[in-house]
């Protein structure tokens, strides 16, 4: 079996867990006993398999996905800060959270470029 059937295989088999997998009462029971290790597991599974497909993507659909997962440190720091303040501004769900991804990703790739970077090019030339 070759690397790619293998990475399908991984596919496959998390999704089956992630739909049919029993769970039943409230939501906390996806993060507490066993449900917490099996999802984990799938959560693995699913993103070793995507790693592994290696699936080859038109330049002007990976490229703008490249350069949003260069900035996903920014936006994982950013995006709890800028929703508190967009929430306090607009009182409709829909709009803060559309709102709140739009300046987060303007943000990041900002920061990303005038922050991160110059200090990784530092960090190269000191090792």
């Amino acid at each position: 079996m070759n690397m790619k059937n293998i990475a399908k295989l991984l596919i496959i088999s998390s999704l089956i867990i992630f739909f049919f997998y029993p769970i039943s009462g409230d939501q906390i029971n996806i993060t507490t006993n066993i449900t917490r290790i099996v999802f984990s597991l799938a959560s693995v599974m699913l993103t070793l398999g995507f790693y592994k497909l290696e699936i080859d993507l038109p330049l002007w659909f990976s490229k703008p996905f490249a350069h949003l997962g260069e900035a996903t440190y920014g936006i994982y720091l950013l995006h709890p800060i800028v929703y508190i303040f967009i929430n306090k501004i607009f009182n409709f769900p829909l709009i803060c959270i559309v709102t709140t991804c739009f300046i987060t990703i303007i943000l990041s790739n900002f920061t990303y470029k005038y922050y991160e970077k110059p200090f990784i090019k530092i960090g190269k030339k000191i090792t």
